[in-house]
């Protein structure tokens, strides 16, 4: 137990806490989803026609298999 509590009082000496830790995380978790968001948007504008002809012919596939058509 003690090489294990050398380590943690290691890192907590090289990684002290910062008392308002908790706002800067929340701050780059939204920033995180705001950049998925924008990549997710230029993609669907680059490759939405692509997307979607992949899914119609996919729905058309499906369809006369089930034989729903």
């Amino acid at each position: 137990m003690a090489p294990f509590r050398v380590a943690l009082d290691w890192l907590g000496g090289r990684f002290p806490r910062v008392a308002g830790r908790r706002g800067s995380a929340f701050l780059e978790y939204a920033m995180l989803a705001a950049l998925i968001g924008i990549v997710g948007a230029v993609g669907v504008m680059f490759f939405g026609e692509q997307i979607k002809e992949f899914f119609l012919a996919l729905g058309q596939k499906t369809a006369g298999v089930l034989g729903t058509k």
